[in-house]
């Protein structure tokens, strides 16, 4: 009678502590390890795709880790531009809040540093606690394979640094998708970004 008594208290237990563990709707059952400690590590892209709209002419981007295929067309369908360039990026995210995002282009590679941030819980958004996230960013570097005279860097303290919002998906000891939705009105001018990725966990 002992035994069930106690086996039935561990699972009223785990049912409560499940829930507290499960952010995203895609994360795993239960994890033995921290939020924190699963998106520590280093990410390489492998799959996702942006659609980015200004008025009548949508940017979709199809992006599979190694290129980036970009299809730009109006309103009507009719196609303006369509065209593929190699394109990886890599992110460094440290257990000491510091990341490094790395993107390279086929002429051109942009460095990101700064201190990321969990997020707290947005009712309007949607989002539970920890379940986004704010990359920070200190630093912005492009050097070009071209031409290094165009090389710059930028620096930016307090209030002035850019940021990069991102939506948890899915977090797991070796994948993260994560999205990214954004709207802008102006007087004559709307745009909308809605942007989905996938990272794999690079193996040390």
């Amino acid at each position: 009678m002992k035994k069930i008594q106690q086996l039935l208290l561990i699972v009223i237990i785990i049912g409560f502590i499940l829930p507290s563990c499960k952010k995203g709707d895609d994360d795993p059952l239960i994890s033995f390890r921290s939020r924190k400690a699963r998106l520590t590590g280093e990410w390489k892209l492998k799959d996702g795709k942006e659609e980015i709209i200004n008025n009548d002419t949508t940017e979709t981007v199809y992006l599979n880790g190694v290129t980036a295929h970009v299809v730009i067309t109006k309103e009507n369908g009719a196609v303006v531009d369509n065209f593929t360039d190699d394109f990886t990026e890599l992110w460094i995210i440290n257990k000491d809040y510091s990341f490094e995002i790395t993107k390279k282009y086929s002429y051109l590679r942009v460095i990101l540093s700064g201190n990321w941030s969990f997020n707290y819980a947005d009712k309007k958004m949607k989002l539970k606690n920890k379940e986004s996230f704010t990359f920070k960013i200190t630093n912005m570097t492009y050097n070009y394979t071209t031409n290094s005279l165009y090389d710059f860097s930028n620096t930016y303290l307090g209030f002035d640094c850019p940021t990069l919002i991102y939506s948890i998906d899915k977090l797991t000891n070796n994948e993260i998708v994560v999205s990214y939705t954004g709207e802008s009105i102006y007087e004559s001018s709307i745009g909308k970004t809605n942007s989905t990725y996938t990272f794999k966990q690079e193996k040390k």
